[in-house]
């Protein structure tokens, strides 16, 4: 038995030549056919985006059996000289992020050979307010004693005036509301300050597993409730922002709700999904007795402002909850944060056409869940 090695880019080919008979069996015997998979520009490790498919020119020959394997998420396809890879979706979760795509090939003359490319991606990870994904340590929030152990334990008992989010006595905490999503995505959130004091009528994002789509409960005592049947995808949990600034003489708040990076690192959040409140929902519909409801010129959007480690300004992105009577966000649906680049900090602000001559009128609440976070070495 004679092994032999054929060594082209990105190409190892082996052959398993048969024992040789008489000098003259050898001297007239053809040549065996050996495979050839060589791909152009595969060189080094090739990085992904999620999603992202890439086509590579391939000159073969000698083929009569091909087999590709990918890692898990990945996939792969030959034809016509064109092998396409693919990236695993920013939404699968059970995915292999760095490995090999293995061509596996064999001639007519069953001589075997093998291609590689080595892939790379980033890994998600993502912050879903689900009981079951909960990794950070169990911690007291000390204006109630409550202890924190799952995200549920963050839900306040009721919608508006409960501890949680108002103190014991409906009118504020000495501490914030906070939670962080340790071990995980890093994100935290803390309640900014009012006033010298916390409470969730100067905004927040208040951890909810309210729903309702039932218009007539529109109102503040069901500040909390998302309109639909729950969290994204069928979950329980999400969060509830609000919050905002105007500049007008009316909005005392502070500052705005912000999730950050509690190690200090800057990241890319690849995205969330967001969706109206039943309360604001109810107003761009019907109005209430502060505002009018949405006319054909009137809109409201979320404003993202990113923040690098240093506190500079690193980017916006902004997202439509309402445009025009006819355009009213009624399911979740993805806002792509990537845009906002490496961020330590991200502020939200919801602004908007409406103005009852106090300022920004329609409610600034929007829900969000399943925060996707780029993690890269």
């Amino acid at each position: 038995m004679t092994t032999k090695f054929f060594y082209l880019p990105c190409i190892v080919a082996l052959a398993c030549m048969l024992p040789m008979t008489s000098c003259s069996d050898d001297k007239d015997a053809p040549e065996p056919l050996v495979p050839e998979f060589v791909i152009t520009g595969c060189e080094g490790v090739q990085d992904f985006n999620r999603g992202e498919s890439k086509t590579y020119s391939v000159d073969a020959s000698n083929i009569a059996q091909i087999t590709i394997s990918a890692p898990t998420g990945w996939t792969a396809d030959y034809s016509d000289g064109i092998l396409t890879v693919t990236a695993p979706s920013d939404e699968e979760r059970d995915v292999t992020c760095k490995g090999n795509i293995i061509i596996s090939t064999m001639s007519e003359d069953e001589i075997e050979a093998e291609a590689a490319i080595e892939v790379s991606t980033y890994e998600l990870r993502f912050l879903t307010f689900e009981d079951a994904d909960a990794h950070f340590n169990s911690f007291t929030l000390p204006y109630c004693n409550k202890t924190i152990s799952t995200w549920s334990d963050l839900i306040d008992s009721k919608q508006y005036g409960g501890e949680l989010l108002y103190g014991s006595d409906g009118y504020g905490m000495d501490d914030p509301y906070s939670w962080y999503d340790q071990n995980n995505t890093e994100l935290r959130h803390s309640m900014p300050p009012a006033f010298d004091m916390y409470c969730y009528w100067s905004g927040g994002h208040a951890i909810s597993n309210y729903a309702d789509t039932d218009l007539s409960h529109g109102d503040f005592s069901h500040q909390l409730s998302v309109y639909g049947a729950g969290g994204h995808n069928g979950s329980s949990n999400f969060a509830m922002h609000y919050g905002y600034l105007d500049g007008s003489q009316f909005n005392m708040n502070e500052g705005l709700p912000a999730i950050e990076f509690a190690d200090g690192k800057a990241r890319i959040i690849d995205h969330m999904w967001v969706m109206n409140s039943t309360y604001a929902m109810n107003c761009y519909i019907s109005g209430n007795g502060l505002t009018a409801k949405i006319g054909p010129d009137d809109w409201v959007q979320i404003v993202a402002t990113g923040y690098a480690a240093d506190g500079s300004k690193a980017g916006e992105s902004k997202f439509y909850m309402c445009n025009g009577p006819d355009y009213i966000v009624r399911d979740w649906t993805r806002w792509d944060l990537s845009e906002l680049g490496k961020v330590a900090k991200v502020e939200f602000n919801v602004t908007g056409s409406s103005d009852n001559g106090y300022g920004f009128s329609q409610p600034a609440y929007f829900a969000y869940d399943d925060v996707a976070v780029r993690f890269e070495e």
